[in-house]
C-alpha cells in the first residue's frame, strides 16, 4: 500500500511546472507524491490547501 507523504500543487498552463512535473511523476514509483494541477481543479479548490 503507497502512503503519500507530499503533495505538489502545481500549474499544468505552466509549460515549465508541466515538464518538471512529468519528470518527477517518472520517478514516483514508490507513490510517495500526489500531484494537483490547480490550473484544472475544479471550483471547489481551497487555495489555502493545507498550505503552512
Amino acid at each position: 500500500m503507497n502512503t503519500v507523504k507530499l503533495t505538489i500543487l502545481f500549474d499544468g498552463g505552466c509549460p515549465l511546472c508541466k515538464r518538471e512535473v512529468d519528470f518527477l511523476q517518472l520517478r514516483n514509483k514508490k507513490g510517495g507524491l500526489k500531484f494537483i494541477d490547480i490550473n484544472k481543479h475544479d471550483m471547489s479548490f481551497d487555495p489555502t490547501y493545507g498550505i503552512t
